[in-house]
């Protein structure tokens, strides 16, 4: 999808998330649900259950035509990130088609080099080809 990072900093890529990137996209969302968990006594916590799910939820994910899964990798492959995302249909509505940011994460030690600003560039992106 696009390339970014600068001379400063290692170069990521934004890409479509693929059946093979499920491990990663459970293990990414994990640490996104511990972050919010820990900021917040509100929050929902998740169930064994539902984590152990996660992997399969992203495969399911990955082929629905109305979610965008997106994966920040490192030039070596590494998952830094992921961005999901759905399209919306409102049959009632105009316009009748309308895009939701579901989830966004970085990997703590991979911020400040617009990984997140390119993830959700690409969600845009997404629902604006929708």
């Amino acid at each position: 999808m696009s390339r970014g990072g600068n001379r400063a900093v290692a170069p990521f890529t934004i890409r479509r998330g693929r059946p093979a990137d499920a491990q990663d996209l459970a293990r990414l969302h994990l640490r996104l649900q511990a972050h919010v968990e820990a900021s917040s006594p509100l929050v929902w916590g998740m169930s064994e259950a539902r984590a152990e799910s996660l992997p399969a939820f992203y495969v399911q994910s990955i082929k629905d035509p109305s979610a965008i899964v997106l994966m920040a990798c490192g030039d070596e492959g590494r998952a830094l990130g992921f961005a999901t995302g759905a399209l919306l249909e409102h049959a009632e509505m105009r316009p009748g088609r309308s895009g939701t940011i579901n989830s966004v994460w970085v990997e703590p030690q991979d911020r400040r080099r617009g990984i997140c600003r390119a993830l959700v560039s690409g969600l845009l992106e997404a629902f604006k080809a929708g």
